[in-house]
């Protein structure tokens, strides 16, 4: 047999074997948001000790919180302490925590506390300075010794005289550097540095010693150096020193023969993807991942001594042209970031949350039918059964994941709809039910693959009148109920269908959109106007909600003796089926944007709740007042960015769960969702008085930068303010929580999702302190957190001794005045006074009584319930002029014609002026924040509902609540 086939041969079997061999799956990447950045060219990533994430660029630096940038740059003029270049080259903190910049001409230390630079230049006669002032690397060593590298050598910082020792190539000393272009620093575990050169090979350096030894690449000894231009240094795991090369590929060294093992671009599949490698690094699972020139990332194999490529996007790549892996750094909590040519910043998620997603493609016979997923089901034998609207039904083999298809034809014995609404098994599990859009119930016989139709218009149906079959359950004692557009059936006997007819459309409103039967016999029916049950004598009775409601019921679900309703653009309500008894308030409110579709459980006895666009798992439900979300997941972790359909989703017999849309079918286990255990770091961004941030050194109370500074202290007449904060988790950062409270002003916290900043009107003087918490996306929460002490100084007046004195005696003058003029007045009794009054004031009531009967009108009523529905609503950032128009049971154009002339006013000023009043109710009747006002009021943003306020009123909410509630 030739070599090379046993050579592949042998490279199959170890990709085919488990554990050590590498999983060829795409890796996991989340691209950061650069909108705000200073430049897409990223030369350089470092994260600082408090978690904030810099970045360097070939135009400026940035400082990145997960949301926003801060850019930093060269400004002109003297002592004007920036930057002293815009092009970045390297980033690093020292053993003082100072942050270091190199740039392509000079080196800056960063000040956080005020936000400025003192730079560093070359001097031609001072050895003491930079030898050249191109900078390319920093590296701080395990001593807490600061090394730069630069165009003219290496150099060691010295804290005490701020100054530099330099080492530099000396020609006719072996016992120096190879070179003075110096491109990386890495130190081993042995304590030694390496030191790759531009032309020179690698310089390995004893600080204790002294010492230098040389690596250069000789073309006539093929364990030498594949090349002199070192680029990339590494020192892995396993304590192997890997050295990348410009152009002449990757190398690792053998210690103990002082040698090199070459990897370079062969041309085969299994090669390194480049032969300039840029970046070289190591994930969680030890693996090597290699990045260069136009190679994107090559996966180092140690069982097979082989690479896998993939592009910059985290996908297999075998051809390995791609974009260039410019640089990489590896976060605190392990993470590997990437910046990459085509202008991207991807972040590698160690703990992924995986979903599978199935959908239609032309070119696959056996891919999905079609897109849309309505129905799911599985059968004992662990089938999976599909409906689709638009595709028929599809049969599904989990373990080959082919879809087989049945779809519309004109054959007697085959399926007569192709969009399928409901789906269930009879007892026997022969037989398939399917709830069919036009051809009302379709009985799919699995034996033989043949259709039997029952609706009106087929032959010996006409003990069924329903076209359309909405939804289909079977209960425990193998009874099979329809929920259909001509009301509810019952089934016995599927081999001979016998319908019996329950309740007519007159009964129970249309559509049916849910069935669940309890463990009393009574059988529940979801509608679109409220809630149905049947008892097991066949009575019907409507549920009486409170106020006379009839909410639309999406799907419902039985856990003990509790009744689960989801209830659109409500949120999730629980029923006890023994007592009868109602929560009035949501148990999950519908307050994140989204409706739910579908209630199940997993084998762990988790709820997960699926919502339009959204998945929540939650711990199992109880009576607690409101639910317990563990985590979310979002179109973020692979789940299809559409809505879900209602009660399209299934747990499986062997754990996994599915999920249908619009855009197809999700696939996941629970258990395969890992969660991110790193607690992010919690840090104060920015600082605001009226809209706009206060930069350090701008203000007397605030000569530090915020994220730097223990208290506050505020003059009484600026103790408005606002503050923002960040978790510094950059994976899906938009799914961090947050907690915030004001102690000594906030009874308690205030939970946020997607709020990062809290704000505080004219606080009364005294001392508080702000304190925020926050979770990563996983929901891992950080209770420590940040926190800042705020001291509101009293007035000068306030404040002084004589004034109280004089308070107290002006207040007793007054006090007599008042005394004497009491006195000298003449008041009619209390009874002659009511006498006087009480025909004046009932003629004005009779009057007024009269005038409102008067003015009554039929509109009144379709007013008030437009007012009604506003208040209702304030909250709900999802209600609009068409979801108003839709409740109203009127169109857009009708609701503004009606608001126009019963009012005057368009549909938002009507919108507007309620919720103004609602917010002069809460500032004249409760203490609460200007805040907390215009959050209850309805406004998303304090500065909008200030300046509407201001416009409408003429005076700020502060000052409109202090003239009231005085």
């Amino acid at each position: 047999m030739p070599p090379r086939i046993i050579k592949y041969g042998l490279l199959c079997w170890l990709l085919i074997l488990g554990g050590t061999g590498i999983c060829q799956q795409a890796l996991h990447l989340h691209s950061l948001n650069l909108e705000g950045i200073s430049n897409t060219h990223v030369t350089c990533i470092y994260q600082d000790h408090q978690g904030f994430l810099w970045l360097g660029t070939v135009d400026g630096l940035n400082r990145f919180d997960g949301y926003e940038y801060l850019p930093f740059k060269d400004a002109t003029g003297p002592a004007n302490h920036s930057l002293s270049s815009n092009y970045i080259t390297a980033i690093a903190e020292d053993a003082q925590q100072n942050l270091w910049i190199g740039t392509k001409y000079g080196l800056n230390r960063f000040d956080r506390a005020t936000r400025t630079f003192t730079s560093y230049y070359a001097h031609e006669h001072d050895s003491l300075a930079l030898p050249n002032n191109n900078i390319e690397v920093i590296f701080l060593d395990q001593e807490g010794r600061l090394w730069i590298g630069s165009w003219g050598g290496l150099s060691q910082y010295l804290p005490q005289k701020d100054a530099f020792r330099n080492y530099q190539k000396e020609a006719q000393n072996p016992n120096s550097l190879s070179g003075n272009i110096i491109n990386k620093i890495i130190q081993d575990h042995k304590g030694r540095l390496w030191i790759g050169t531009n032309f020179s090979g690698v310089t390995v350096f004893s600080p204790e010693e002294g010492s230098f030894k040389r690596f250069f690449s000789n073309p006539v000894n093929h364990k030498s150096l594949s090349g002199n231009s070192v680029i990339s240094l590494f020192e892995d795991s396993y304590q192997n020193i890997w050295v990348g090369t410009l152009k002449n590929g990757l190398n690792r060294y053998e210690e103990n023969s002082q040698s090199f093992v070459h990897y370079q671009y062969d041309g085969s599949m299994h090669s390194i993807a480049t032969n300039s490698i840029y970046s070289i690094m190591e994930n969680m699972n030890r693996q090597l991942i290699v990045g260069g020139m136009q190679g994107g990332m090559s996966v180092y194999n140690r069982r097979s001594d082989t690479f896998i490529r993939y592009n910059t996007q985290g996908q297999i790549n075998h051809n390995g042209n791609t974009a260039s892996v410019l640089c990489h750094y590896t976060l605190k909590s392990g993470e590997n970031i990437i910046a990459t040519s085509n202008g991207t910043v991807n972040i590698y998620d160690n703990h992924p949350a995986t979903f599978g997603l199935y959908q239609h493609h032309d070119k696959q016979n056996n891919s999905l039918s079609f897109n849309h997923v309505t129905a799911l089901l599985e059968d004992k034998q662990g089938t999976l059964w599909i409906g689709t609207d638009g595709g028929g039904l599809n049969r599904f083999d989990p373990s080959s994941e082919q879809f087989t298809h049945f779809t519309k034809s004109t054959e007697s014995s085959q399926l007569k709809d192709n969009t399928i609404l409901a789906l269930a098994s009879d007892p026997s599990q022969r037989y398939l039910l399917l709830g069919t859009l036009l051809h009302g119930l379709a009985i799919f016989d699995r034996k033989n693959d043949t259709f039997r139709h029952y609706y009106p218009e087929a032959d010996g149906s006409q003990q069924f009148a329903a076209n359309t079959v909405h939804s289909i359950h079977l209960d425990a004692m193998q009874q099979i109920w329809l929920g259909t557009e001509k009301g509810l059936y019952s089934l016995q006997d599927i081999r001979q269908p016998h319908f019996q007819t329950l309740a007519t459309e007159a009964d129970i409103p249309q559509p049916i959109t849910s069935l669940v039967k309890d463990s009393l016999g009574t059988l529940w029916i979801g509608t679109q106007e409220g809630l149905y049950f049947m008892d097991k004598y066949q009575k019907l009775q409507k549920f009486r909600f409170p106020q006379g409601q009839n909410p639309w019921i999406t799907s419902l679900a039985l856990e003990n003796d509790h009744l689960w309703l989801s209830i659109l653009g409500k949120g999730l309500f629980q029923l006890s089926i023994t007592s009868n008894t109602w929560s009035p308030n949501a148990i999950l409110p519908n307050t994140l944007g989204t409706n739910i579709s579908s209630l199940l459980k997993d084998h762990q006895g988790n709820w997960w709740i699926v919502s339009e666009k959204a998945l929540f798992k939650c711990k199992s439900l109880d009576t607690s007042p409101f639910l317990k979300i563990i985590r979310h997941y979002n179109q973020e972790d692979g789940l299809q960015d559409k809505a879900f359909s209602p009660n399209a989703a299934i747990t499986t017999h062997n754990g996994s769960i599915y999920l249908g849309g619009a855009l197809g079918m999700n696939r996941f286990h629970p258990d395969s969702l890992r969660t991110n255990p790193h607690q992010p770091p919690v840090s104060l961004t920015y600082f605001y008085q009226n809209d706009k941030e206060v930069h350090p050194g701008e203000s007397p109370f605030l000569p530090l930068d915020i994220s730097q500074t223990d208290t506050l202290r505020l003059p009484w007449r600026q103790a408005s303010f606002a503050i923002k904060f960040a978790a510094l988790n950059f994976i899906k950062p938009s799914k961090n929580q947050y907690a915030y409270q004001l102690e000594g002003y906030d009874t308690s916290w205030q939970m946020s999702h997607s709020n990062r900043m809290a704000s505080y009107e004219q606080l009364s003087p005294g001392s508080y302190r702000f304190h925020v918490r926050a979770s990563n996306h996983d929901g891992i929460w950080n209770d420590e957190g940040a926190s800042v002490y705020i001291l509101i100084e009293r007035p000068w007046w306030a404040a002084s001794e004589w004034y109280y004195g004089l308070a107290i005696l002006l207040f007793c003058i007054a006090i007599g005045y008042l005394w004497q003029i009491r006195k000298k007045r003449v008041f009619l009794s209390s009874s002659q006074l009511q006498e006087a009054q009480a025909p004046h004031y009932l003629s004005y009531v009779n009057r007024r009584i009269d005038t409102v009967q008067a003015e009554e009108k039929p509109e009144d009523d379709f007013l008030k319930k437009a007012v009604s529905l506003v208040e209702d609503h304030l909250c709900n950032e999802d209600f609009d002029i068409a979801t108003m128009g839709k409740e109203l049971g009127t169109s857009r154009t009708q609701l503004y014609r009606k608001i126009k002339e019963q009012t005057g006013k368009t549909v938002s000023e009507f919108i507007k002026e309620i919720k103004l009043k609602h917010a002069c109710q809460l500032l004249e009747n409760t203490e609460l924040s200007i805040s907390e006002v215009a959050f209850q009021s309805g406004f998303k943003s304090l500065s909008h509902f200030s300046r509407t306020f201001q416009n409408s009123y003429g005076v700020s909410p502060s000052e409109y609540a202090s003239q009231h509630q005085n």
